[in-house]
């Protein structure tokens, strides 16, 4: 269903978007998108572990996962319910920020009430473009054991062939992009360009 029909224009709707982008700034405790990348790259993991948790909480995440939810039946007509894995991540053309190729089932397999749920990604990109954005394999895998590097980002290590049906996603603000928790993916960013990348990770399951 979701392999030909992954892509959802205007899930965001622009007031959605402008909110979801105060709240990130308010919980960074900065004025503008400058000082934000400036707190990302100068703060160690614990203080953004802290930062994203506080952000993930927010009632506002929830009300725009709730209209997200709704959105998405209203255009498939499949009943799913919110999966309990959420984010707001902020990516900058710092190495620390990217998320190395991996698939999400890998990230939680661990825990026991998370795992073998089948939950899909809907991947909303608030503020994003080619230089800074997602790369995923259309393909689903087997998932694999993952692990974690240096920086305690989770990762797993692919074949060429795995990784060769992919795309990297032309991200248009507001549309939401939705994966399976087997297809690998990663952050796909320029280095070389000084960019800044806000974008909600909501899941879901299909109720059966």
């Amino acid at each position: 269903m979701f392999k030909e029909n992954w892509i959802i224009k205007n899930l965001l709707i622009p007031d959605e978007i402008v909110k979801l982008q105060n709240l990130v700034l308010k919980s960074a405790k900065v004025k503008n998108l400058e000082d934000l990348y400036i707190f990302i790259n100068n703060s160690f993991n614990i203080t953004l572990h802290k930062f994203y948790d506080r952000l993930v909480q927010d009632e506002l995440i929830t009300l725009v996962e709730k209209n997200v939810i709704k959105r998405i039946y209203e255009k498939y007509k499949i009943p799913i319910s919110p999966f309990p894995v959420k984010a707001i991540r902020v990516v900058t053309s710092n190495v620390k920020s990217q998320a190395p190729w991996h698939q999400d089932e890998g990230t939680w397999r661990h825990h026991e009430y998370l795992s073998n749920k089948n939950p899909y990604t809907c991947w909303l990109p608030i503020i994003a473009n080619l230089d800074n954005t997602l790369q995923v394999c259309y393909d689903e895998i087997k998932v694999k054991d993952h692990k974690r590097d240096k920086l305690k980002r989770s990762y797993q290590e692919f074949s060429s062939e795995e990784l060769s049906n992919n795309i990297i996603i032309d991200p248009e603000i507001g549309s939401g992009y939705i994966f399976s928790c087997y297809q690998p993916h990663r952050t796909k960013i320029n280095l070389k360009k000084k960019n800044l990348k806000i974008s909600l990770d909501l899941r879901f399951t299909i109720n059966h």
